[in-house]
């Protein structure tokens, strides 16, 4: 083992001398190819990084697979087109208008020192991009009406349509309600309590997007509220002449008197003069705005009169024991309107708020003859009124005029008769004095049955009736006169 051992020594020993010889003798010749080898890696080094630093990326363009050109950033198309855009927005203010930018694709490669041109591609693209008008078109019914700019434009005019028709009446209840007191405008507002259960409209309304039109084409949305409210009617006047009455203006333009009323709110009465210019405009709009509203009204109740006969008491008076008051009801009404106009009303509850407290009153039965009640009966039965008092041919009809199957004419109350015979005018006439202020005429008879100077009962017959006098026609004239002045008799009359 020890010899193993010394042999081992000996041999490593003399390697290690005969490699620092060798080392001696070719160190320089290894510093010369240490030296060699590494200019070469530095030259190799630097050839790479520049390789590198013009190894670049470029975008190719396309529109619909037809190449534009070569941009070296997409975002340059992306400003393009933005700036695009703007230009048309200034140029059409209200139009909508779209580039076929969809069709824009980009085709990315990464090459040394690629060629690229931003401008000829930009030029090329302005060329190769299309512009599109898109908008709406409003239909009624299946037909196109109007093109307008988007939805929204298109949602905007139909609300006005609607709002036309409800906020004016909105806005007058609120008006009503500020011109009270407090504890009378709660009352009202209460009483005038009006909420929208549905707003639509009564034809079929579409909305479909169009495109590829003439920027003229578009409507002006103020233009178009007014078209479709107005369906293009141009206003129309009438100039009331003689013997003009509502009612003969409404058949003579065939329209209704509720018409004539709601297109000249001045007339009181229904009263005209010749000269007044109504409106009778006929709108004809393309679209009808249906409402379903229900509305609040506080309604009396009206008390009842409880009577008690009396013996004692004349027979037409009255003496009142204990004040009636009338009671207040809260209804509310389903009502259906069409441009306004009211087509349907229905009640749909009652709230009682206040019960009402009856009347007591105690009427007389004494009778003295020829004094008369106070109550009037029809001078005649199964009467029909011909002719109403008031103002007619310049003057005023003093009474009222009824026709009737039946001809024979009674008296109204009880009275003293203190005329009987011909009156100027009035043809064969009975007067009654009714002796509490009241008169009664009855005119134009053909025949006269009560005696002048005698007391007659209520319901008693006068008379038949004719047409003597100023008639034109068999019918009776019938005044009520109290304390000398002539009075409307169906302001009496049951």
């Amino acid at each position: 083992m020890k010899e193993f051992w010394g042999n081992l020594g000996h041999r490593l020993a003399k390697a290690a001398k005969s490699t620092a010889t060798w080392t001696v003798t070719y160190k320089w010749r290894i510093a010369a190819c240490v030296g060699t080898v590494g200019l070469v890696t530095v030259a190799s080094v630097a050839g790479h990084q520049y390789v590198e630093r013009n190894t670049i990326d470029v975008w190719h363009v396309y529109v619909n697979e037809e190449q534009a050109g070569t941009v070296t950033d997409p975002q340059i198309i992306e400003n393009y087109v933005d700036q695009r855009y703007e230009n048309l927005e200034k140029q059409y203010p209200q139009v909508h208008i779209v580039l076929n930018e969809e069709d824009i694709a980009f085709e990315k490669e990464t090459s040394f020192k690629p060629e690229s041109d931003n401008d000829q591609a930009l030029s090329a693209l302005d060329n190769m991009l299309e512009e599109k008008t898109v908008g709406v078109a409003l239909k009624i019914d299946g037909e196109t009406v109007a093109i307008v700019k988007d939805q929204e434009t298109a949602d905007a005019i139909l609300n006005d349509i609607k709002l036309h028709f409800t906020a004016n009446e909105q806005d007058e209840a609120a008006r009503n309600v500020q011109i009270l007191s407090d504890d009378e405008a709660e009352q009202v507002a209460r009483a005038t309590n009006r909420e929208y259960q549905s707003v639509g409209f009564v034809e079929e309304v579409g909305i479909d997007e169009t495109e590829g039109f003439d920027p003229s084409q578009l409507a002006d949305p103020e233009q178009l509220v007014d078209k479709l409210l107005t369906g293009d009617v141009a206003p129309t006047k009438y100039v009331v002449k003689e013997g003009d009455c509502l009612s003969c203006i409404a058949d003579k333009l065939d329209i209704s008197v509720d018409e004539i009323k709601a297109k000249n709110p001045q007339l009181k009465n229904d009263n005209i003069y010749i000269g007044d210019e109504l409106d009778v405009t006929i709108l004809q709009p393309h679209l009808s705005v249906k409402t379903e509203e229900h509305v609040e009204e506080l309604h009396d109740i009206q008390y009842e009169t409880i009577y008690k006969q009396d013996d004692e008491l004349k027979m037409g008076k009255t003496v009142v024991d204990q004040e009636g008051v009338n009671g207040k009801q809260l209804l509310t009404f389903k009502i259906t309107k069409i441009n306004g106009m009211e087509l349907e009303q229905e009640l749909v509850s009652k709230e009682i708020i206040e019960e009402p407290v009856s009347a007591i009153v105690r009427r007389g039965t004494k009778i003295i003859p020829g004094e008369g009640t106070g109550s009037f009966s029809w001078p005649v039965s199964g009467a029909n009124i011909s002719s109403s008092y008031g103002m007619r041919w310049g003057s005023l009809h003093k009474g009222i005029d009824l026709t009737s199957k039946n001809k024979t004419i009674m008296a109204t109350d009880n009275g003293k008769v203190v005329h009987a015979g011909d009156k100027s005018g009035y043809g064969k006439t009975v007067i009654i004095d009714h002796n509490n202020g009241y008169q009664t005429l009855y005119a134009h008879m053909s025949s006269i049955s009560a005696t002048e100077g005698t007391n007659v009962e209520k319901g008693e017959k006068l008379g038949v009736m004719g047409s003597t006098g100023n008639s034109t026609g068999v019918h009776l004239h019938f005044e009520i006169i109290k304390n000398g002045t002539a009075q409307n008799p169906i302001q009496y009359l049951p």
